[in-house]
């Protein structure tokens, strides 16, 4: 009788331990499925938090307190969920006097399209490039006062009224990936960015199926996420990107947007790892006061020093990076067809102006 007690319990060790291990076989990230893991680490922040085809509200602008990813912005209200496509997922905006674009992000950080103010759009496995799943991320412009206040009620009300349907109830369940390896070459990646700002463009780091399929394209794509994981295609927003250090003015002339249908533009200063350090660190064309000869002039200046005496100011830390800080510039709605003219305009302006 012992000994048949004994090979039960052997049985039961040799057999059935291995399918519970407490820890799966972590996937080690490299530079080859980076930009997977990494949208698969910002889906389960999502889903942890509100589960599956739910919306996570932002109410508030961008913040030190409030910064969702990674060079988070002031200028728009966010909103973001993870939703199941599977037999199709309908996506509706209202009209509205301010900007709406709901970019839609596959598994696989792919931009399927966006959808703007007035659209209906729906969406199903069909679209995708792998996977049920995608991210819709809801900016919705701001608008300010004559004082600089934002008018936060009326921007909420036009984030709450976008709606999103889905038959689909299918869990969120991603690959386990390796978080160590996956930090460590984000911070690889967000280094060799800093190194050289403008050795590609945000139209070459974000796009839609298949615009990394080279090995450049690849290179490009890795930095640009781990940089500014959710970023627009270049049609829809183009991001001009600068490194700084210390007092700096920038003065340029207005870009051509689509101002008509909620097109805009802002500066934002940020940390060398992206991040919001000080309480003004961004101005948006809502609030940009022009010279007397219509040009525009921003100045960047060291917390603490007295923003009024300028007509544009945002604010670096300077106990931070020594003193250095990265920029970025987001040009919003090019016009249809002037998305190449706005990007050289985007970058003509973080050419002059980059010191590394």
């Amino acid at each position: 009788m012992k000994t048949k007690s004994n090979f039960i319990i052997l049985f039961l060790i040799v057999v059935l331990v291995p399918a519970f291990k407490p820890n799966a076989e972590k996937i080690k990230v490299t530079r080859q499925n980076f930009i997977k893991a990494e949208t698969a680490y910002y889906f389960k922040k999502v889903v942890d938090k509100v589960g599956v085809n739910k919306f996570m509200y932002y109410p508030g602008i961008g913040s030190e307190d409030n910064q969702i990813v990674v060079r988070t912005n002031r200028d728009v209200l966010y909103a973001q969920g993870i939703f199941c496509v599977k037999g199709g997922l309908t996506i509706t905006t209202p009209k509205a006097d301010r900007l709406i674009i709901v970019q839609i992000l596959d598994e696989n950080h792919y931009d399927l399209g966006s959808v703007f103010a007035g659209e209906t759009r729906t969406i199903t496995e069909k679209d995708v490039s792998e996977g049920d799943f995608v991210q819709l991320t809801i900016r919705v412009g701001v608008k300010y006062d004559k004082n600089g206040n934002p008018d936060l009620d009326k921007a909420n009300a036009v984030l709450h009224a976008i709606k999103a349907e889905t038959g689909c109830n299918k869990p969120y369940n991603p690959p386990p990936y390796d978080q160590k390896s996956l930090d460590s070459l984000r911070s690889v990646l967000t280094a060799e960015f800093n190194a050289d700002p403008n050795k590609y463009t945000s139209k070459d780091g974000f796009g839609g199926i298949g615009y990394r399929d080279t090995p450049e394209g690849l290179e490009a794509a890795n930095m640009f996420v781990a940089i500014g994981w959710g970023g627009l295609t270049y049609n829809d927003a183009f991001y001009a990107m600068f490194n700084g250090k210390g007092d700096t003015v920038i003065t340029f002339n207005k870009p051509d947007l689509d101002y008509e249908n909620g097109g805009f533009y802002s500066l934002t200063i940020y940390s060398k790892d992206g991040w919001i350090r000080t309480k003004e660190f961004s101005i948006g064309s809502e609030r940009i006061k022009p010279n007397d000869d219509g040009t525009i002039s921003i100045h960047i200046v060291a917390e603490g020093e007295d923003l009024s005496k300028y007509k544009n100011a945002v604010e670096y830390d300077p106990d931070v990076d020594n003193g250095e800080w990265t920029a970025t510039f987001r040009l919003y709605k090019p016009k249809k067809g002037k998305a190449d003219e706005v990007m050289q305009w985007g970058l003509n302006l973080a050419k002059k102006y980059d010191i590394k």
